[in-house]
């Protein structure tokens, strides 16, 4: 078996995808175990990884943060998602009842075909990423508190290593991060369309970009 190409991403079919998703268990995210703040035991949260397909090929679907007094993520680039909350049935429902809240993407509109590791954040949430293919356009209605701007970035664009910046590797082991100003031991990814995937969005970017190219 041969790796995917990053050309092939663009065409990967959606039955495609959720195979290489079923592997997600067997590959690391290879990144720095992240420091736990606050202590104690971490909450539980999940996010929607949203593939949309376009004329250039699939795209994922990301969240701009409104700028909120008090929040540690204000103004970041994220996936929508959210905390479980005590009355949701299953992460699952809690990711697409946050995205549907956020931004208008019903539900129904999702199919869910695959997860990624989870990932526990500086805040002490252990966030479990769901990858869902978004059926059919939609217009975004935002969360005017909690969502400043819904994108999308080119799946075979984010694949490409040129537009990727690894600390230690083709970057100092500190990087300051383009737009937000802070020196930060973190990958990230060439500023697009203005905006900067870093942080755990971007390990959550790069653990789904190596599972739809690992070999099977």
């Amino acid at each position: 078996m041969t790796q995917v190409e990053n050309t092939n991403l663009k065409v990967m079919s959606v039955t495609q995808i959720a195979r290489q998703l079923e592997n997600w268990h067997t590959l690391s995210m290879d990144f720095p175990e992240m420091v736990q703040f606050p202590p104690g035991p971490p909450k539980r949260a999940a996010v929607l990884v949203p593939l949309q397909k376009k004329d250039d090929g699939w795209h994922i679907l990301f969240i701009r943060r409104a700028h909120r007094r008090g929040d540690h993520h204000s103004g970041q680039v994220a996936f929508p998602g959210g905390k479980v909350e005590l009355d949701d049935h299953s992460v699952e429902s809690a990711a697409l009842r946050e995205t549907w809240e956020e931004i208008g993407l019903h539900p129904s509109n999702v199919d869910l075909v695959g997860r990624l590791q989870n990932l526990v954040t500086i805040t002490n949430f252990v966030v479990t990423p769901l990858v869902g293919i978004v059926k059919d356009p939609f217009d975004a209605v935002l969360s005017e508190t909690e969502v400043a701007r819904v994108f999308t970035m080119p799946l075979h664009w984010l694949a490409n290593p040129n537009n990727h910046i690894l600390p230690g590797i083709n970057a100092p082991a500190e990087v300051e991060v383009p737009k937000y100003g802070r020196v930060v031991k973190s990958e990230y990814f060439a500023p697009y369309d203005d905006e900067v995937l870093w942080g755990a969005t971007a390990r959550m970017a790069f653990h789904l970009i190596k599972l739809l190219q690992k070999p099977l």
